[in-house]
């Protein structure tokens, strides 16, 4: 697969983006008529990949490519580190009340299994 290909899947159009940073041919997929993107280990709630064999310019452009996409697009990313995430941002900016409750809400999410 690579970046541009399209095909169907369930009814639905599938859209290959070529999302490198974490690997040099890390790929998400891009759902446009459900406004759904797998993005794999390219972005995460709060945070994006590692780059093992990408570089920090190749990342940029694939977040970016991923912001060009509607703003009610829903994101499902690759593994949950949401509550991980949230403890090292809250670190950070540990008076930020928008983060406090995001980390809260997901929190509480997670215990449900929601």
């Amino acid at each position: 697969l690579k970046d541009g290909d399209k095909w169907e899947f369930a009814g639905h159009e599938v859209q290959v983006m070529g999302t490198p940073g974490h690997t040099r041919g890390h790929i998400s997929l891009y759902f446009p008529g459900a406004r759904a993107i797998f993005s794999g280990d390219t972005l995460f709630s709060l945070s994006c990949g590692k780059l093992f064999e990408g570089t920090p310019e190749q990342m940029l452009a694939s977040l970016e490519k991923i912001l060009s996409l509607p703003d009610d697009t829903c994101v499902y990313c690759g593994h949950e580190y949401t509550l991980s995430n949230s403890k090292f941002a809250l670190s950070i900016e540990p008076t930020n009340e928008v983060l406090q409750s995001y980390a809260a809400h997901k929190g509480r999410c997670l215990c449900l299994r929601l």
